[in-house]
């Protein structure tokens, strides 16, 4: 790895934060490294904070991509403060789905005039799903069912709204593709999605789109 200009370690090898941490300590005598790719690898937060001071170090680096890992926020920050330190980065690739709106234009402010590659997809307001490989799952989920990008907005939240049956209607009804997430005593998280709008009028309705998950880590299921 030492004389390597160009690297792409993606999509089916799921390197993983082990992985991901090794290879980042085998990059540290590689001076001619130009353009490195790890998109898609299972990488958490450890794993891809590894790679900072690579990113700092490597005078050669142009262009670095972790896109579709589960980093979030924080790390990601880090990546972009890292990046600037770097005269010739040109292009950071953390396509994630862990970024709100105004995070995504204050990275983007942060980064400039590197060229910052990311996107919206935030569960907004959610006490449930907090880990960021449940958000990934959920909109990985709901992204095939519509067949493209998903926005989420909170519409209900009974901790917020109150549980009635109700609440629920006057927030949820009319308002197209939902997705709904419920925490069990045990604790155990659930939910489902629908592609149809809610109502009040009893109506049952076909919905091929329609599904529910469990997010338990031992098995992650959407059905």
């Amino acid at each position: 790895l030492r004389r390597q200009r160009h690297m792409c370690i993606r999509d089916s090898n799921k390197i993983g934060d082990v992985g991901a941490m090794a290879l980042a300590d085998s990059l540290k005598e590689n001076q001619n490294l130009e353009e490195f790719d790890i998109d898609d690898n299972v990488i958490g937060d450890e794993g891809i904070a590894s790679f900072s001071p690579v990113i700092a170090a490597h005078k050669s680096l142009t262009v670095f991509s972790a896109s579709n890992n589960y980093f979030g926020d924080e790390v990601a920050g880090a990546l972009v403060v890292e990046a600037k330190k770097n005269p010739k980065m040109k292009l950071l690739g953390i396509w994630n789905i862990y970024f709100t709106e105004e995070k995504k234009n204050q990275m983007k402010a942060l980064a400039n005039p590197i060229s910052l590659y990311c996107r919206i997809g935030k569960l907004e307001g959610t006490k449930i799903v907090t880990d960021t490989y449940d958000m990934y799952l959920l909109n990985q989920w709901v992204s095939e069912q519509i067949g493209g990008k998903v926005t989420f907005k909170l519409l209900w939240q009974g901790s917020r709204d109150g549980f009635s049956a109700s609440t629920f209607h006057t927030k949820c009804n009319g308002q197209g593709p939902t997705l709904s997430i419920g925490l069990s005593t045990f604790p155990k998280i659930f939910g489902g999605f629908t592609s149809h709008n809610w109502d009040s009028t009893g109506t049952y309705y076909d919905d091929r789109a329609a599904f529910i998950f469990s997010l338990t880590p031992v098995s992650y299921t959407h059905l």
